[in-house]
């Protein structure tokens, strides 16, 4: 599709995930981190969730089992109606972790990738201190 060309001559090679009914939970994608597997992290404003992606965009099976939209990771809210808690992901691939920035919390969350995505810790913001979950 030439239409998604830019002026420095990119050329468009193809839609990598889209949303549709097998993956609801893609609105309003906002960041994206690619790990050293080539799986792709997306954090969605719309729907508060942390989506994981395997290399030919399709949400990965391998999220839990009670995930609410396919290839979820972590679902935070809504928090209001404005639906904009999620901003982005950071990778740590040599200790396996995820790190979620997430606005309505005014969190920073760690989840251990290694362990079906378990939360291991929030860093907090506005003077309070670092939470450990257990």
């Amino acid at each position: 599709n030439s239409s998604f060309a830019s002026a420095s001559g990119l050329k468009f090679l193809s839609n990598f995930t889209g949303l549709d009914s097998s993956n609801p939970g893609l609105v309003h994608p906002y960041g994206i981190r690619l790990n050293d597997d080539n799986f792709m992290y997306v954090t969605t404003q719309d729907t508060q969730a942390l989506l994981l992606y395997d290399s030919g965009g399709s949400p990965d099976s391998k999220t839990p089992a009670n995930s609410i939209y396919p290839g979820s990771v972590a679902v935070y809210g809504p928090f209001n109606e404005n639906g904009n808690g999620v901003r982005d992901v950071a990778i740590d691939d040599v200790n396996n972790l995820v790190f979620v920035a997430e606005e309505q919390l005014q969190m920073v969350l760690c989840y251990d990738a290694s362990n079906n995505f378990t939360n291991i810790f929030n860093i907090t913001y506005g003077g309070k201190d670092a939470e450990p979950i257990g």
